[in-house]
């Protein structure tokens, strides 16, 4: 289904901001990465980069840091709540630090490379779970909930895309906490089982998000500016690729070994 603006060609009016998902094989053609242009339409919205950006700095704040800028307001984490994060690939780490900088009382980052867990801390992570050391979902959520006083977090960002770390981060949250949902956008990888009166009687609920606002781009690049010399961004990044090797950038990324890449033309 498309929104009615989509449905008529208005695509730069369309609310959901969803048209990327559209075809390309039909004109005007560019509309997608790898092209030498891109085609612009009317009212759409265009962000200056700040000169003191690097590249190598503003290459994920559209697919990761303005995700979780627009996810983290969508499920209303406020100031002084407490965040377990799933997962310190590109949009972990990006969540780690967004959550500090937003006044978290505290941080918890849970992966199964240390790699990522160091530099989950270096992004201001106050706690990590290696799942190395904690391997089954009971062991982590009780660990979530000790860092916790006992009570579970606020807030849980799933952003391992594995169904199965959905009812795990329910069980990590408090009552009444909120489960925002990023990281599960293939569907192939199967669905996850959970009792719903699991999430009424303690009032959890889940918030997906697939894309963000008009205004978020510059929402992303203003935090960059603002936090440019306090976070190693440039560690985000951390392999880059030719074009001819994009197959080897997807191997390496589903063997772990790649937090975020960057394809150079």
């Amino acid at each position: 289904g498309r929104c009615p603006s989509c449905l008529k060609g208005r695509h730069a009016e369309c609310p959901m901001n969803d048209f990327f998902m559209g075809p390309c094989d039909l004109p005007p053609h560019f509309t997608g990465p790898y092209a030498d242009y891109y085609y612009v339409r009317s009212k759409h919205s265009i962000f200056k980069v700040p000169d003191e950006l690097s590249d190598m700095m503003v290459a994920p704040v559209n697919c990761a840091l303005s995700e979780m800028v627009y996810g983290l307001e969508r499920v209303n984490f406020r100031f002084g709540e407490t965040i377990a994060i799933q997962g310190a690939g590109g949009l972990g780490i990006y969540a780690t630090a967004l959550a500090k900088e937003m006044g978290a009382a505290k941080v918890i980052v849970i992966d199964g490379i240390t790699q990522r867990l160091e530099l989950a801390k270096a992004f201001g992570a106050d706690e990590v779970v290696d799942m190395k050391q904690l391997k089954t979902p009971a062991e982590r959520a009780a660990r979530v909930k000790e860092l916790t006083g006992g009570w579970g977090v606020d807030v849980v960002a799933e952003l391992v895309g594995i169904p199965k770390a959905i009812p795990e981060g329910l069980d990590m949250l408090c009552n009444g906490g909120r489960l925002l949902e990023i990281g599960n956008i293939s569907l192939m990888h199967g669905t996850f089982e959970t009792d719903p009166a699991f999430m009424v009687l303690s009032s959890k609920s889940i918030i997906a998000v697939v894309m963000y606002g008009r205004d978020t781009l510059k929402k992303a690049l203003d935090f960059l500016v603002r936090t440019k010399n306090k976070y190693p961004y440039e560690k985000i990044l951390s392999h880059s690729y030719k074009l001819e090797d994009i197959n080897k950038a997807f191997e390496d990324q589903e063997k772990g070994l790649v937090s975020r890449s960057a394809i150079v033309m």
